[in-house]
């Protein structure tokens, strides 16, 4: 049961405790230390995922041999799904470390680093010092962040400015300091440079919610002169701008329908790339993305009317739910949108976690250091049980699966050893003896199961998809690349073959001679080919006359 005090109550704890002073400079920054490596490092080099991680790595290998920094293009062609941020970082990124995963990801694992420190930051600023290694640790290594955390995309880098931004726009409108107001508009602004009006429409809208759950604090007209201040509008014109002038004189009005309406409104008023689903979308998302701490999850929506009678923690039940509802009503729906809605998740379990383990009374009066509930741990459980019985679920699910599935990912189930199955058995166990350990039924335990977790995705899991999935491409552009081929595709979208070929492909209907990527369902469009390649489903073959 959740204590019914104010949630900015100060409890004096023991000193072993994860709140007491000690924790946060030397535990707390080593969990973090860990947590960060094992997330977003330790197997940063397994092969791009298609087509986000190949799409964006292979348009910024494009922009830097190409010399031009202003019109991303994919294998040519003009790209406009996102504004020039990302790619110029990933451009610098490629130029200093080489053209390999490491480059690519790193902009993305960087960005994420940030996110969290920036957690931390902005807890110890408000004065919720404790709360800010546990928040930072959960961003690091709940079940989402852990597989997206060094994506090569854009969304760890919008997500950093986004909650920049929009800490900014708390401080401002708590303490009316025009130095936050200034730096909301510079990090709104490289947002926009990021992932476009997205980085302004969640801060707009957000604090307008805040500043009207906030009346007798905050008047209406603070709020509307702060978005139309003149030094605010001018950062964020200058910054922002240049780049959407230059690209607007490169491709005119192309640019304007590509972006803007088809990547911005298209997505939002129609599904696009059949990315849709039910108003419901998200909550299994969540859910699944927020493991192993989904039931705390549960325990901060019962509490949530302590929570809401709190200035800080309801402008983050605001963040979260404006979001969440903006993108249910979307007809595109992509699991990592969620994820812009997730730092406020992260504080107010952390909150939750502080609560919980704060026990009762008795148990604070007394030698024993107050422990989280058993139930806490019943999500990483169940987590480490399914990842026991991984490899014979997918076996099953192969053996009724289409051929073409099982061309792909037939040797899937192989890939995990009897090694792997005992060490997540290990796992399971060690969560078990944890849950019913009081020593170790606490926050830092907790945090230690999220951490194998992550281990487990990190080591076992991604490692495992991205060989049967992309290791093919791989293996076949750099025999392209090796023979110096150019390269047709034909009904594939694998855009990591042409970063790793280091060339553009072509997409323009292939004749006799061409070499041809393609997937081993569609060499039946071809009647007459010399085969140079198959595996997992992707074949390279050269046509005959």
């Amino acid at each position: 049961m959740l204590s019914k005090k104010n949630p900015n109550c100060q409890l004096k704890m023991p000193k072993s405790s994860l709140y007491s002073s000690s924790f946060m400079p030397k535990i707390g920054l080593c969990l973090l230390i860990l947590s960060l490596y094992i997330g977003l490092f330790h197997s940063i080099h397994y092969p791009l995922f298609d087509v986000d991680e190949g799409a964006f790595s292979e348009a910024s290998r494009e922009m830097l041999v190409s010399g031009d920094f202003i019109s991303p293009r994919l294998d040519q062609a003009p790209r406009f799904d996102k504004p020039i941020l990302i790619y110029w970082l990933q451009s610098a990124s490629l130029a200093l470390f080489g053209i390999n995963e490491f480059a690519a990801r790193l902009p993305a694992a960087l960005a994420t680093c940030g996110w969290a420190l920036l957690v931390w930051a902005f807890l110890f600023r408000v004065g919720h010092a404790s709360k800010g290694p546990v928040a930072a640790l959960i961003l690091t290594t709940c079940m989402e962040i852990s597989v997206l955390g060094k994506a090569a995309t854009a969304d760890t880098l919008l997500n950093l400015f986004l909650c920049a931004a929009l800490f900014s726009w708390y401080l401002y409108l708590r303490h009316s300091s025009r130095k936050y107001l200034y730096l909301a508009f510079l990090f709104m602004s490289l947002g926009f440079l990021t992932k476009g009006p997205v980085a302004v429409v969640l801060p707009a809208g957000i604090t307008f919610l805040y500043t009207l759950s906030s009346q007798q604090s905050i008047p209406l007209r603070t709020w509307l002169r702060a978005w139309l201040n003149p030094i605010g509008l001018l950062i964020f014109l200058l910054i922002a701008m240049p780049w959407y002038i230059a690209e607007y004189q490169r491709d005119g009005f192309d640019f304007v329908v590509g972006f803007f309406f088809k990547h911005n409104l298209g997505r939002f008023s129609q599904a696009m790339e059949t990315h849709s689903g039910p108003w419901w979308y998200y909550l299994p998302v969540i859910l699944i993305g927020l493991l192993p701490y989904s039931t705390a999850l549960f325990s901060t929506l019962k509490d949530y009317r302590h929570y809401w009678n709190n200035d800080l923690f309801r402008f983050l039940i605001i963040w979260f739910l404006f979001v969440f509802l903006l993108f249910s009503i979307s007809s595109t729906k992509l699991p990592h949108y969620i994820v812009y809605g997730y730092t406020p998740l992260f504080i107010l379990i952390a909150s939750t976690l502080s609560r919980c383990g704060r026990g009762s009374s008795t148990e604070r009066l007394s030698n024993h250091m107050p422990a989280l509930p058993a139930w806490v741990f019943i999500p990483a459980f169940a987590s480490f049980i399914v990842l026991a019985f991984l490899p014979a679920i997918l076996d099953h699910y192969l053996q009724q699966a289409k051929p073409q599935v099982l061309q792909a990912y037939g040797e899937l189930p192989g890939l995990f050893t009897n090694g792997y199955v005992i060490v997540q058995s290990i796992f399971a166990g060690l969560v078990l003896f944890f849950s019913l350990n009081r020593k170790m039924r606490q926050v830092y335990g907790l945090i230690i199961i999220a951490i194998m977790q992550s281990w487990s995705l990190n080591h076992y899991i991604l490692p495992a998809v991205s060989t049967i999935q992309q290791s093919p491409i791989k293996q076949a552009a750099l025999l392209a690349r090796q023979n110096g081929w150019d390269v047709h595709v034909w009904r594939i979208q694998s855009p990591s073959f042409s970063f790793y070929r280091q060339r553009p492909s072509l997409h323009t209907p292939p004749t006799a001679g061409n070499i041809v990527l393609t997937r081993q369902q569609h060499l039946l469009d071809f009647k007459n080919y010399n085969l140079l390649f198959i595996q997992h489903g992707i074949a390279l073959i050269q046509l005959k006359s």
